[in-house]
């Protein structure tokens, strides 16, 4: 962050199973800048607690969040993105912006980027149907505020694969030059990678 300061990113325990993400903003002498409770990323609970959220910087002294969380309590999970500024502000509404309002759909593993010059937010996710046999990567883009502006199911990168012939993982994403770059490893069903 700024002036030597630290932006803190962590779960919170809600039950056996499930989790919660918190910001803190530290000093350089450890001291909690923005009270004891901090500021609340994710506060619906419904976030696996095994889960690591994405973190980046934004360039501006804040950070980006990303995540998965299964908040519609549907046995389905939805990949999020929440930016936070050097002064505790969140960008985006409470709890993050979904990238994606497709229906039947898991979007796990998000990724983010931050365009800077245009305060632009983007998101990549492995996308699955219900019984993880086939996925693809899909991805949004976001305005300063939060705001959709892929459509509502976002963009598709890798359509989604046959059942049981593709399998996707290890995303990475990084902003460059008027471009963002999307890294990830396909593998054919044998679990062989065959593709980076």
């Amino acid at each position: 962050s700024d002036n030597g300061q630290t932006i803190l990113i962590h779960t919170v325990p809600n039950g056996i199973y499930q989790s919660r993400i918190r910001a803190h903003k530290l000093d350089v002498n450890g001291q909690l800048l923005w009270g004891t409770n901090g500021v609340m990323i994710q506060n619906n609970g419904q976030m696996a607690s095994y889960q690591v959220p994405e973190v980046e910087p934004d360039g501006n002294n804040g950070a980006l969040i990303s995540w998965y969380d299964g908040r519609a309590m549907n046995n389905l999970s939805s990949s999020f993105v929440q930016r936070i500024s050097s002064t505790g502000s969140l960008y985006f509404p409470a709890d993050g912006s979904e990238g994606s309002l497709a229906a039947q759909r898991n979007k796990f593993y998000p990724q983010v980027a931050f365009n800077l010059a245009t305060q632009e937010t983007y998101l990549f996710w492995m996308e699955t149907e219900p019984d993880q046999n086939q996925n693809g990567i899909f991805g949004q883009k976001f305005s300063p505020s939060g705001n959709r502006l892929w459509g509502s199911s976002g963009k598709v990168f890798i359509p989604l694969s046959a059942p049981n012939t593709k399998s996707i993982s290890d995303l990475s994403s990084q902003i460059g030059t008027e471009k963002v770059y999307l890294f990830y490893l396909e593998s054919a069903g044998s679990g062989l990678n065959t593709k980076t």
